[in-house]
């Protein structure tokens, strides 16, 4: 197994510009496996998220720690709430976009599996 992968590595990746079925005759004649490791790549799409939703928990908890400077001066306050406004709208992106990102990865990852399956059906 470990030399397959070795093997896999020293091929280098096949051009996307070639069709399913013509990856998958690739495949069988080098000896590879005609499937992607989906779990692989869900997996590595699940780190991505995680890692991105670890600076979004940064974010929320910097939000939680601030506190106005002057709690009796209005100015101080009015300052607070503009900049407190600013770091949710921050946050909401950054949240957004990482459930975006994953959401835009399985997607792929389920497509590749969907033309997979199809090609191989059709044969």
């Amino acid at each position: 197994m470990r030399g397959e992968m070795e093997e896999r590595a020293r091929q280098g990746p096949i051009p996307d510009n070639t069709t399913i079925s013509e990856k998958l005759s690739n495949d069988r004649l080098s000896g590879r496996s005609a499937f992607p490791n989906f779990d692989a790549e869900f997996a590595k799409a699940l780190k991505r998220f995680y890692f991105g939703m670890n600076g979004v928990k940064g974010k929320l908890n910097h939000l939680k720690e601030i506190r106005p400077l002057d709690e009796y001066n209005i100015r101080s306050l009015q300052y607070f709430v503009d900049e407190r406004i600013e770091l949710i709208k921050e946050f909401g992106g950054d949240l957004e976009g990482c459930v975006g990102k994953m959401k835009s990865d399985v997607e792929k990852i389920i497509q590749k599996k969907k033309e997979i399956h199809l090609a191989l059906s059709a044969k």
